[in-house]
């Protein structure tokens, strides 16, 4: 009988892990390109001091991507502070070409002409991303 459940256990790791890498494998990332970096978006001569220090790889901005997740306006603007210090670009995803615009603080958004969407980095993906927590 623990045999069986110790079999049913591991199926269901399986399923799980292969679930993940699925949703992965749909988001294929390419072609990032860094525009601007180091913005701000106040002209306090302090905050243009802080911000010329915010600059992003093309690897911390696919790492950024990958770790952090879809959210909402409204938690935004409820659980995240917008700083700041930004660098702009370019990515592919899924061979679709989006603008990028990532604050320091781990809040993003990204934007065609077709569509919106806003990701934020939180503790465990600022862990991962160094640099833009």
């Amino acid at each position: 009988m623990i045999k069986y459940y110790l079999c049913f256990i591991f199926v269901i790791s399986l399923t799980s892990c292969t679930t993940e890498n699925k949703n992965h494998e749909r988001q294929i990332i390419s072609d990032i390109e860094i525009l601007t970096q180091g913005n701000i978006s106040r002209e306090e001569s302090y905050f243009q001091d802080l911000c010329g220090d915010f600059r992003l790889t093309k690897e911390q901005v696919k790492i950024y991507y990958h770790e952090s997740r879809l959210s909402n306006e409204q938690e935004v603007h409820d659980r995240f502070n917008l700083f700041p210090c930004y660098s702009t670009g370019t990515i592919r995803i899924n061979g679709e070409k989006y603008m990028w615009k990532i604050r320091a603080g781990g809040v993003s958004n990204f934007y065609n002409e077709n569509e919106m969407f806003l990701r934020v980095c939180d503790e465990k993906c600022c862990k991962r991303t160094k640099g833009i927590c």
